[in-house]
């Protein structure tokens, strides 16, 4: 039985995002490297400066209509958090197209898969899905062309679209259970809390 077959036949059981990337694009979610702890907080605080800079003003890159679905803010927030990764680093945050994970990027010799979610209450564990990966296709392997890397997601706390209010928490993704039910595998913040790896917290 290969990798994927093996996946599949854990319907409804407990898996980990290990088991997602190695049955399916052969390669590795490396374990976070704490030396990359300045550039990350780097990072996450440019990104509250960014979308602070933008509130409420139209001509700023970063600018987000209050009167958007706030569902689609996370998004918003996914690419103002790859920006300032840009800006820190100079290296380019790549938009790997629908589907875990959306975005590439490195710092310095280390590739990394930033994941980010939005939460009106950075404290609160619920069990709504907020983590979900599917079997991808062909085509979509190709394209997203997994490498070996660090996996991590990145959640912050709004007040209302448009505006964060500071608070974060940056897990690292390695060894993390989810649920596999067919082809969609899903996770929720209890999950989260309980076996991903929290690194940073404010």
């Amino acid at each position: 039985m290969n990798n994927v077959e093996y996946l599949r036949a854990q319907s409804k059981r407990r898996i980990t995002l290990n088991d997602y990337v190695r049955a399916y694009y052969d390669a590795e979610i490396v374990p976070y490297d704490y030396s990359l702890n300045e550039i990350i907080l780097k990072a996450i605080e440019r990104t509250f400066e960014l979308t602070e800079e933008a509130y409420r003003n139209p001509t700023h890159p970063c600018y987000y209509d209050e009167s958007k679905r706030i569902n689609e803010y996370g998004n918003h927030v996914e690419n103002v958090l790859c920006r300032a990764l840009q800006e820190i680093t100079g290296n380019e945050a790549k938009n790997l197209g629908v589907g875990y994970p959306d975005v590439r990027t490195s710092i310095s010799t280390h590739v990394i898969y930033p994941e980010c979610k939005i939460t009106q209450d950075i404290d609160e564990i619920g069990s709504m899905r907020m983590f979900y990966t599917t079997t991808p296709a062909e085509r979509t392997k190709k394209i997203k062309n997994l490498q070996d890397g660090m996996h991590l997601l990145f959640k912050f706390e709004h007040d209302g679209p448009s505006r964060l209010t500071g608070r974060y928490k940056m897990y690292d993704l390695n060894g993390l259970q989810y649920t596999a039910e067919g082809s969609l595998q899903q996770g929720n913040d209890k999950d989260l809390n309980e076996t991903a790896i929290l690194v940073f917290s404010q």
